[in-house]
């Protein structure tokens, strides 16, 4: 049985899934910085450092510019906050601007589902769905596999890609 936990750009969340781990969805707060900060630059220091294209100073002024805690929601496990998610909806399309799970949650279906309700979304309303991702992010193989197609690689660390 599934229970709506939380709706996020028209998208109805639950909790349970018969093979993902149950997870539910809170809005963000301001106070949830810190925490989305510190998931981010982990997350992106190891990727990027293998692609010899990691400046720290560079990525926290990204995240500290663009984290707007009304865009984003905290993805939570057993009351433990085990990452956060950030949509930035326009007319024509959704671009899933950051998702990131504590190491030991990925590979749990969790993302999966997520990306699946946007992509359901994006569908029912008639708009494109987008991301950024460095080049050797292991989550390139779950978005191909849902649609998502390469749509800018000029051989940086990251690449675009898109699911009309």
């Amino acid at each position: 049985m599934l229970r709506q936990v939380a709706n996020f750009c028209g998208m109805n969340y639950f909790v349970a899934m018969s093979h993902a781990r149950r997870f539910q969805l809170r809005d963000a707060r301001d106070s949830d910085f810190s925490f989305a900060e510190a998931l981010y630059l982990g997350t992106m220091e190891p990727l990027l450092s293998e692609l010899g294209d990691w400046d720290r100073g560079n990525f926290q002024k990204r995240i500290r510019k663009n984290f707007k805690a009304q865009e984003c929601l905290v993805i939570v496990v057993d009351g433990q906050d085990i990452g956060f998610m950030q949509v930035i909806e326009t007319d024509i399309d959704l671009n899933i601007a950051q998702i990131h799970l504590v190491d030991g949650y990925r590979g749990l279906g969790i993302g999966t589902q997520i990306v699946n309700d946007l992509v359901a979304r994006a569908e029912r309303d008639g708009k494109t769905i987008s991301l950024s991702a460095p080049r050797n992010n292991p989550a390139i193989a779950l978005y191909q596999r849902l649609g998502f197609k390469i749509s800018r690689d000029d051989g940086e660390s990251i690449i675009d890609m898109l699911r009309e």
